[in-house]
């Protein structure tokens, strides 16, 4: 008993990473996106080669969890193992191209459910049929292949599933597939006559992924989804929904060193609408934080029209110049503000009673300090030096103090904060990401757990603490276009990419990432585990 947990475990992790990492591709000789339907709601591409390369499968075994769950493989599933092993030695020795493309997609069918292929290029067909042969010999199943029009179409048991081949590719299809439609189907008929989907499939990268959001819209309506309900529950107007219709995303994941990296771009959007959330940042507000900060969030917009689109999707207009108080209008209130808005968590402040409290911070640019002073007056709101005080509003359990100059609004619930707020801010102000986020529209998130105070660290799960001190730093999403960003996942091994520094980070921390996983899902005990896996390093010699 205490040996089955561990070997599932690495036997799991090893089998996962083994397989899913010798699907190599990078070669572009077979166009597969047309064997794609054209009505396909997303797409997911893998170029296995340059993983193979960053992930040093030559030298896999070097990795003790690679080396045990291969050696657990070979003991359990020598067929198995004995492919996978051929893998390893040679990419192309089940017949199929695994230099060549891979790619999935899927799509919806008339019941809501989901549907899709799995499609590789091919290296030599006759080796690959050969290797299905022998396949169903050695597990005793039967296999039927036959000719439909120029393909090979393999059938195991009779199922409705199928492996269909020629020459150049190959394709895993579900039951219920038309293959005479799908081989059948003309380029202009498949995916690849998209224009949005063209662009995604020369520009994919390591591990890319295409969506359409025009497609995901008409399953909705194809399967009698009523929009205009939706759009009144999620309270999004027609503006936003036009603005995606006919649009898609495509996001590219690569491992660079350092940092894992996430690129997106929103393709076919309606500019109109979503230029009222990129608009120019007001890189004034950034004085107003602390040069330190756990997270932080800064977007720049633009009020009027935001506004505008959401008088739009009102069931009753909305009157502008209905007055709020004295001679103020709801036009005048709007008018008083700009257009950025700086966020920042910059510290937790822990008591003595072990109550913690988030310190943090909102600071918006404006236009009239005299309109929003009047409505904080009509609020019964005091001033005392410059600082309106709100003591626990709503059951925070905290205090909120709102303060103002000529150009920026400041609302914290750190009255120190707000303090220097009014002598004009901090002289290293957010010095971590303050040229960043001059930029607007950038999110920050500090990943590094000594940066946090001890209480919260005692909160996390048993290990936890430990594994992200050795392997991350800090988290940002930030624009690179109009409709293009990037999320990046920065970590402390910069010496390697971070797919290959991941998995000696695992294979490093294997006995605690499994503590913690069994501690987490509570199938077994972690004092239990604890005993064992010192049990196992003994007899493994690791």
């Amino acid at each position: 008993m205490k040996i089955s947990f561990r070997k599932r475990f690495m036997s799991s992790l090893a089998n996962v990473a083994l397989i899913v990492l010798t699907l190599a591709s990078c070669s572009k000789k077979a166009d597969l996106g047309d064997y794609v339907p054209d009505d396909a709601i997303g797409v997911v591409s893998v170029d296995m080669n340059e993983l193979w390369n960053k992930a040093d499968l030559s030298n896999i075994e070097q990795l003790s969890f690679a080396k045990l769950g291969l050696q657990e493989l070979r003991s359990e599933d020598p067929q198995t193992a004995a492919i996978v092993d051929g893998i390893l030695k040679d990419p192309r020795s089940t017949g199929l191209d695994l230099k060549g493309d891979l790619l999935i997609w899927v799509k919806a069918d008339e019941e809501v459910t989901f549907r899709g292929g799995f499609l590789m290029t091919m290296h030599k067909r006759k080796k690959f049929e050969e290797f299905l042969t022998k396949l169903a010999a050695d597990n005793d199943f039967e296999l039927t292949i036959s000719d439909l029009k120029g393909f090979r179409v393999a059938k195991i048991n009779n199922a409705g599933a199928g492996i269909v081949f020629n020459k150049t590719l190959a394709m895993l299809v579900p039951g219920g597939t038309n293959l005479e439609s799908l081989l059948d189907m003309k380029h202009r008929e498949s995916i690849a006559s998209d224009k949005q989907f063209r662009k995604y499939w020369k520009n994919r990268s390591e591990i890319s992924l295409w969506m359409s959001f025009d497609h995901i819209f008409e399953m909705a309506e194809d399967n009698g989804v009523d929009m205009e309900e939706i759009m009144a529950e999620t309270g999004l107007g027609k503006d936003y929904w036009d603005a995606v219709k006919g649009s898609s995303i495509a996001a590219n994941l690569t491992f660079d060193k350092g940092v894992i990296r996430t690129t997106f771009e929103m393709m076919g959007i309606n500019g109109r609408t979503m230029n009222a959330y990129m608009q120019k940042f007001n890189s004034d507000l950034v004085k107003y934080m602390p040069e330190n900060t756990l997270l932080t969030f800064a977007m720049g917009y633009n009020l009027k029209q935001v506004v505008n689109i959401l008088e739009r999707q009102q069931d009753e207009e909305i009157d502008l110049d209905e007055k709020v108080t004295g001679d103020k209008t709801v036009r005048d209130v709007i008018n008083a503000f700009g257009g950025s808005v700086l966020f920042s968590l910059f510290d937790i402040e822990t008591y003595t009673d072990g109550r913690n409290e988030p310190l943090m911070a909102v600071a918006l640019d404006i236009n009239d300090a005299e309109t929003i002073r009047t409505l904080l007056a009509e609020a019964k709101m005091e001033e005392v030096d410059g600082i309106y005080a709100l003591s626990n509003p709503i059951g925070l359990g905290f205090n909120i103090y709102i303060a103002l100059n000529k150009k920026a609004m400041y609302i914290t619930n750190s009255e120190m904060s707000a303090k220097t707020f009014i002598k004009g801010g901090y002289k290293d102000a957010l010095k971590s990401v303050a040229k960043k986020v001059k930029k607007g529209n950038y999110l920050y998130a500090d990943l590094t757990i000594d940066d946090y105070p001890l209480a919260i660290q005692e909160q996390l799960p048993d290990g936890a603490v430990s594994l992200l001190r050795n392997y991350l730093e800090y988290t940002e999403i930030q624009p690179t276009g109009k409709t293009s960003g990037e999320w990046n996942i920065y970590i402390r091994d910069k010496k390697q990419n971070s797919l290959l520094s991941t998995l000696h980070f695992i294979d490093d921390h294997l006995v605690e990432l499994g503590n913690l996983i069994g501690s987490t899902v509570g199938s077994i005990s972690p004092e239990y585990e604890e005993e064992f896996y010192v049990e196992e390093e003994t007899e493994l010699g690791l």
